[in-house]
């Protein structure tokens, strides 16, 4: 049995091999997180989502074992790849999140909404400005108050909200996609999955990479189709966008320098350069 070490999660992770199949065991800090995982792999798994099965479970011992989607995510091949055939696989994730987002909403998920959003701001604040020092990013209360503004004209177009749509919890065997990591699903605003996706810094994707890939988005969205214009959809994007970025901001200083997970370092300064652009325009 083998250790899987990537990540930030509190869970543990295990790959083993049972009568020819690879499978992970996932070790869960309590119940209630074990249960709401439970949860969400099935509501994913009803609606055809490419998600683990699960094939033991172990309650007492707060453990589940699980189908292995493989080791390689969409954020190793596209660092291994270039040109066409990295877009060619983010075409594939951006249509794989627009079918997440045509799942009917459960409405006993929680709500993302502004009480979250000013959550994941004050991690921002401690962890980056506090913690780490940064010193970067051109934040301050005006710009506090102008996401909370931009956050409200756009948070009513709700879809399933993933919450972490990003190239490591996408993995990638054989053209076969497998979804990790979506115990914390939303009722959420449709564009920050969307963002999540293409100003991952695990990635870097170029600036015409991003372009066409909002593009695409834009025109085979449900949720955004007719309710957004071009220049309503590019402010939206933008804002949360931005959101996202503080939010990986808080987390890389946190994990990569606060609790000394080393492999996350690098990847706060691809944060702090994709924000900048953007934040001009909010």
């Amino acid at each position: 049995m083998e250790r899987i070490l990537r990540g930030g999660s509190r869970r543990l992770f295990f790959r083993l091999e049972r009568s020819g199949e690879r499978l992970i065991l996932v070790r869960f800090p309590d119940l209630e997180e074990l249960e709401r995982y439970r949860l969400r792999l099935a509501y994913l798994s009803n609606h055809g989502m490419p998600v683990p099965e699960i094939r033991e479970e172990n309650l007492q011992g707060l453990e589940l074992l699980v189908t292995d989607g493989g080791e390689t995510s969409l954020g190793d091949v596209a660092r291994a790849v270039d040109g066409e055939k990295r877009l060619t696989l983010y075409r594939e994730a951006v249509g794989l999140l627009v079918r997440l987002q045509e799942i009917p909403l459960d409405q006993k998920l929680p709500l993302f909404g502004s009480e979250r959003v000013l959550k994941d701001l004050a991690y921002f604040e401690e962890m980056y400005l506090g913690f780490y020092g940064g010193s970067r990013v051109d934040y301050d209360e005006a710009l506090k108050e102008r996401l909370l503004r931009g956050f409200s004209r756009f948070e009513n177009l709700k879809s399933l909200l993933y919450r972490d749509y990003q190239s490591e919890n996408l993995l990638w065997r054989e053209g076969v996609w497998t979804m990790i990591d979506f115990q914390d699903l939303f009722q959420g605003p449709a564009l920050y999955d969307l963002a999540s996706l293409l100003e991952d810094p695990y990635v870097d994707l170029p600036a015409q990479d991003v372009a066409h890939l909002k593009d695409r988005y834009f025109h085979a969205s449900a949720v955004i189709g007719g309710a957004l214009s071009e220049e309503e959809f590019q402010e939206g994007y933008a804002l949360f966008a931005s959101l996202r970025l503080l939010q990986c901001l808080g987390a890389y200083a946190n994990l990569g320098f606060r609790q000394g997970k080393e492999w996350f370092q690098p990847y706060l300064q691809v944060a702090e350069r994709r924000i900048a652009p953007l934040l001009k325009v909010i």
